[in-house]
């Protein structure tokens, strides 16, 4: 069965395919409340989904694997009055198809295994609609999408900039008069001589020289020192001399003791 639902002899193009797409037997809708996809109980066909467009008509082809017609849903300027999305769910849509020939139509229910199919099957017909009123109203759709300045370049037009005094046509600007500056050369400083510096004068070697030791004047009790080097470790830096004297009444008085004493016999005969 071939659809006849346009005789003009406009182009027909693909909107959107999709694949594995189920039919339902609705109920009679008995409430303003619109359809449920979970009243939907009874899948009279699977199948695949086309959408074409012929001039300002959109069709929605219901085919099976050989590509044959099955139902055809002519969509009207007024998408509702023959698509119509279920209340309770995205991926539900009840569409009307009709018979081409004796005009008969029904109302069937349209399931999508995945939202994205059935977004994608509801932003087609969005995309359609629009598409068809700027067919309509060209100027209205030109006036708004027209830019606010024109700045393409028009045929045989170059574009010139001027920056700096520099002009340019599109190529890259050659500075005019470019100076050399490898033949200027700096003035030597004042009181030099004319011609190439001189090489510096090399730096004098180091010299090194053994420091000498101290010169010091140690006393006896410092050169008796255990490190025998003679450095002062606390003693006392002064040396000190003990008068013959001192030494004579040290002897005197050692030798006195040394005597026997005539008091202590005096006293021991008494005690007797």
């Amino acid at each position: 069965m071939q659809p006849k639902a346009n005789l003009d002899d406009s182009p027909e193009y693909t909107l959107l395919q999709k694949r594995n797409i189920l039919l339902y037997k609705i109920p009679p809708v008995l409430t303003a409340k619109g359809h449920y996809l979970n009243e939907w109980k009874e899948a009279v066909w699977q199948g695949n989904l086309r959408v074409a467009a012929k001039g300002d008509r959109a069709f929605v082809y219901f085919l099976d694997d050989a590509q044959q017609i099955y139902a055809v849903c002519p969509v009207a300027d007024n998408i509702e009055s023959s698509i119509q999305k279920c209340v309770d769910s995205s991926r539900g849509y009840a569409v009307r198809i009709e018979d081409p020939a004796s005009k008969r139509y029904m109302w069937v229910g349209l399931a999508f295994r995945d939202r994205n199919d059935s977004f994608d099957f509801n932003v087609c017909f969005e995309d359609f609609k629009k598409h068809k009123d700027m067919d309509k109203n060209p100027a209205k759709y030109a006036e708004a999408n027209r830019p606010v300045n024109d700045f393409t370049l028009k045929s045989g037009e170059k574009l010139s900039l001027n920056i700096g005094g520099l002009e340019s046509t599109g190529s890259r600007p050659k500075p005019a008069g470019a100076a050399d500056l490898s033949a200027f050369k700096f003035a030597p400083p004042p009181g030099s001589r004319s011609g190439p510096a001189p090489a510096p004068a090399p730096a004098p070697a180091p010299t090194f020289e053994q420091p000498r030791p101290p010169t010091q004047t140690f006393t006896s009790a410092q050169q008796s020192s255990d490190f025998g080097w003679g450095f002062d470790w606390g003693a006392p830096t002064t040396q000190t001399t003990q008068p013959t004297q001192q030494l004579q009444n040290v002897s005197t008085a050692q030798t006195q003791t040394n005597k026997p004493s005539n008091n202590i016999n005096s006293v021991n005969l008494l005690d007797l």
